[in-house]
C-alpha cells in the first residue's frame, strides 16, 4: 500500500496519541496544537524490547511491582508487571532513561527530524514506550495505535533496541567483532585455489563468528541441561517490524545504569548501530555458506550457525526489502495467532481493522485482506517467493506461513523501500508490472502474456554467459570452474509442489543460490536446468505456461554501479528504458478445471467459467537486447551472438510465441 491519508491521522496527525515524559514517568495525552502536558511538539525516541511473554498473570509474584508510571488523561490501565527472571523494575527504568537521551547519527537520513545537527544538542524528555503509550485493556484504541506503528517509529528522533541479554562489555566486542570480519578471503596467492583460500578464512574466523553468534542470537535461560534458546529480542514477531522501521536503532546493553553518552568535553558519544551489528553477521554467513558449498569445514557446525542466522532473520533485516522481512516474519514467536498479520503489516504501511460487523477476524481472513492489498498494489514484488508447503488449490497466489524468498529475488527489491521505511509511492527503480491483476471473492485473476515453456526454455539454454565488466577494461573476469553452470543467466524457484512432477521427487523447493547446492531452497542450476526439461517435455505436463509478469533493474548496477567516482542515484524513465535487463516470469500449470467463482463480473452466459492455472514458480532472466551507457557506447550481452532473431523476441517477451491470455490462477 502506498502511503494513504490514513498514514498521517485526520485527528492526531504525525503524533502518537500518548507519550512518556521520561523524567516524571508520566504518560501524558495528546492534546490539540500537539500538546502533551504543557510541552508542545516534543522531540521523542522510541524504544523496541520484549516483555509480552514475561508479562505476570494476576496474583503470580505478588511482590513483583510494576514501572511507576502515571497516567494523564480520560483512560488508564494496569502497567504491565514483569517477571524479574527476565528484567527488574530497576532495570527496566535504567533502559527507558538511557533511551530517551541516546542519538543515533544514522538517524541523519530519516525524515521525520528536520535538521539532526540541532537535534543532537537538544535535550529529549520524551520517549513512546509501548506499555505506557498504548491503552493495554482497550481493544480498538489498542488496534488503533498499532495501526500507526510506522509513522510513530519514522517521526521518532532516534529509536533504541533493548538488548537486555547483552552486557555493554559483550555489545562493545560484537561491534568490534562485526567492523573487522572479513566479507572474502583476502590476498588470495595466485596458484591458489578457492577451496584453499576459504580453508585459511575458515581457521581463521569460523570459532569467533560461533562465539559471537551463539552470544548475540541465543539466550541460556538458566536451563538446568544447558540448553540455549533463541534470545527474545531476536525471537519476536513485533520487534522485526521495529527494526526494520527503523534499521540505524541504537543497541542498548542490558544494564544501563552509569552509561554517560557524553564525555568530559561535552561530545556526544555514538551508540552502536543495529545496522552494524546485523551487517557483520551477514557477512559471516555469506562466507560460511560459500565454505559450505565448496565442502570446506565442518559441515554440521557451519548448518547450525546458518540455521541460528536464518531463524533470527538477521540477512532480511541487514536489507531494504520488506518482502525479505514479510519472509523472514514465519520465524518468528507470537502468541496470538492474529499477530501474524497485525505485527508485521506496517513494513508495507498496510492497515488493517480489528474486526467487522462485531466479530473478530480470524487469522486466515487476515492473511487474505494482507495479500490481496499486496498483490494489487505490488503485483512484480508481492511474487517474488516460493511456498514451503503445499496449500490449498487456487491460493498459491497470497503471501502466508510457509513462505520464503529466494536469494536471487531478494536484491530486486530492494528500492521498494521509502525514506520512511514503508513502501511509498513508485520509486523509478522499481519493478515494472507486465500484466495485471484482480481479486474476486478470493480468487486471483490475470491478464497478460503467456507463452509455452518449452518455447523459452531453448533460448534460455542459449543465453547462458553474460558479459561482465571489470572496471574501465572491459575485460571479461576468469569464471572458476566450480561457478558455470548451465543456464547462468536464469533464475528459477519452484513452490512445494507433489512429488509426482518429474524431477521433483528428491527436492523440496529447489531454487538457485549463485550455483550452488545449499540448505532446503536451493539446488544446483544444472538440477534446475535437468527438472525444467523433463517438465517442458513431458506429455502430461504440456500445459506449462510463463506469464510474463515485469521486469526490472540489475540490483548491482541501479545500487552499485559508478562513474567517475558517482553513484547513479537519479532513475528516470529514460534511463530505464535503457537499463532495464531482467524479465521476471510466474510459471502456471493450465488445469483441466475452468473456474468461475460465486459473483465472478467475468463469467457471461456464453462463456461462463474462465480457464484456471495452477502458480508452479516464479523465475527471471537476461532481457536479449542491447543496452546503451549514458557515454553513449553500446555492450552486447555475450552469449546473445548465438541466438536467432526469434530467440532474442522471446527472451525479450515479444513475438509471436506470446500471445495475449486471461484467467484464474492461484
Amino acid at each position: 500500500m502506498t502511503r494513504s491519508d490514513n498514514y498521517y491521522d485526520t485527528k492526531y496527525g504525525r503524533w502518537p496519541r500518548r507519550l512518556l515524559h521520561v523524567p516524571t514517568l508520566t504518560s501524558y495525552e495528546w492534546k490539540p496544537g500537539d500538546r502533551y502536558g504543557e510541552h508542545v511538539c516534543p522531540a521523542y525516541n522510541t524504544i523496541s524490547y520484549t516483555w509480552g511473554r514475561f508479562a505476570l498473570s494476576e496474583g503470580q509474584q505478588p511482590s513483583v511491582q510494576a514501572l511507576p508510571i502515571k497516567l494523564e488523561g480520560r483512560r488508564s490501565w494496569k502497567i504491565p508487571r514483569i517477571d524479574p527472571a527476565h528484567f527488574t523494575v530497576d532495570e527496566f527504568r535504567a533502559a527507558v532513561e538511557l533511551a530517551a537521551k541516546a542519538y543515533s547519527h544514522g538517524d541523519v537520513y530519516n525524515q521525520g527530524v528536520e535538521d539532526m545537527g540541532v537535534a543532537a544538542k537538544k535535550t529529549v524528555e520524551f520517549l513512546w514506550l509501548d506499555i505506557a503509550c498504548i491503552d493495554q485493556e482497550h481493544a480498538k484504541t489498542k488496534m488503533s495505535e498499532i495501526n500507526r506503528q510506522a509513522v510513530i517509529f519514522q517521526n521518532a528522533r532516534t529509536s533504541c533496541v533493548w538488548l537486555n541479554h547483552l552486557s555493554e562489555g559483550q555489545l562493545s566486542t560484537i561491534v568490534d567483532f562485526s567492523r573487522k570480519v572479513d566479507v572474502a578471503p583476502k590476498d588470495r596467492a595466485e596458484n591458489q585455489t578457492i577451496e584453499e583460500a576459504y580453508h585459511v578464512w575458515q581457521a581463521k574466523w569460523f570459532s569467533r563468528v560461533q562465539e559471537i553468534t551463539n552470544t548475540i542470537l541465543r539466550a541460556n535461560e538458566g536451563n538446568d541441561e544447558g540448553i540455549c534458546i533463541s534470545a527474545p529480542w531476536f525471537s519476536s514477531l513485533w520487534t522485526l517490524q521495529e527494526a526494520y522501521l527503523r534499521p540505524n536503532a541504537c543497541v542498548l546493553p542490558g544494564n544501563c545504569f552509569g552509561i554517560q553518552l557524553r564525555d568530559s568535553t561535552g561530545i556526544l558519544r555514538q551508540m552502536p548501530s543495529l545496522r552494524v551489528v546485523l551487517m557483520g553477521l551477514g557477512r559471516a554467513a555469506w562466507n560460511i555458506e560459500q565454505c559450505l558449498a565448496l565442502g570446506v569445514g565442518p559441515r554440521d557446525k557451519m548448518e547450525a550457525f546458518i540455521n541460528t542466522i536464518e531463524e533470527a532473520g538477521v540477512r532480511e533485516l541487514s536489507q531494504s526489502s520488506p518482502f525479505a522481512v514479510f519472509a523472514a516474519s514465519n520465524r518468528r514467536q507470537t502468541s496470538n495467532p492474529r499477530d501474524r498479520v497485525y505485527g508485521i503489516m506496517q513494513i508495507f504501511g498496510a492497515q488493517l481493522p480489528l474486526q467487522r460487523r462485531g466479530k473478530l477476524y480470524e487469522p486466515s481472513e487476515l492473511q487474505k485482506i494482507l495479500s490481496e492489498k499486496v498483490l494489487l498494489e505490488y503485483p512484480v514484488e508481492s511474487q517474488l517467493f516460493v511456498h514451503t508447503e503445499l496449500q490449498a488449490p487456487m491460493s498459491k497466489w497470497g503471501i502466508g506461513t510457509s513462505v520464503v524468498m529466494p536469494t536471487w529475488a531478494k536484491g530486486l527489491t530492494t528500492f521498494s523501500r521509502a525514506t520512511r521505511g514503508v513502501l511509498n509511492g513508485r520509486h523509478p527503480a522499481r519493478p515494472l508490472p507486465l500484466c495485471k491483476f484482480s481479486v474476486t471473492h478470493g480468487s486471483a485473476y490475470f491478464q497478460g502474456r503467456l507463452c509455452s515453456l518449452k518455447d523459452i526454455l531453448v533460448p534460455w539454454e542459449k543465453s547462458n554467459t553474460a558479459k561482465l565488466f571489470n572496471g574501465a577494461t572491459n575485460k571479461k573476469p576468469h569464471f572458476p570452474p566450480e561457478l558455470v553452470s548451465t543456464m547462468l543467466n536464469v533464475d528459477v524457484s519452484f513452490d512445494m509442489v507433489p512429488s509426482t512432477l518429474p524431477g521433483t521427487s528428491r527436492l523440496r523447493v529447489p531454487g538457485i543460490r549463485e550455483g550452488f547446492l545449499f540448505a532446503s531452497v536451493n539446488c544446483d542450476a544444472n538440477d534446475t536446468h535437468k527438472i525444467l526439461t523433463e517438465l517442458a517435455s513431458a506429455d502430461t505436463h504440456s500445459d506449462l505456461k510463463l506469464l510474463l509478469l515485469g521486469s526490472c533493474l540489475d540490483p548491482l548496477r541501479t545500487g552499485y554501479k559508478s562513474r567517475e567516482g558517482r553513484l547513479y542515484t537519479k532513475f528516470t524513465s529514460a534511463w530505464r528504458e535503457k537499463e532495464d535487463e531482467w524479465l521476471i516470469g510466474l510459471i502456471l500449470r493450465k488445469t483441466h478445471t475452468p473456474c468461475a467463482p460465486k459473483g465472478s463480473h467475468r463469467a457471461t452466459r456464453d462463456e461462463p467459467f474462465m480457464s484456471s492455472y495452477e502458480r508452479i514458480g516464479v523465475c527471471k532472466w537476461y532481457k536479449a537486447d542491447r543496452w546503451v551507457r549514458e557515454d553513449g557506447d553500446e555492450n552486447v550481452f555475450t552469449g546473445m551472438e548465438s541466438l536467432t532473431d526469434d530467440m532474442k523476441s522471446i527472451l525479450s517477451g515479444q513475438g509471436d510465441k506470446w500471445y495475449e491470455a486471461e484467467g484464474y490462477w492461484g
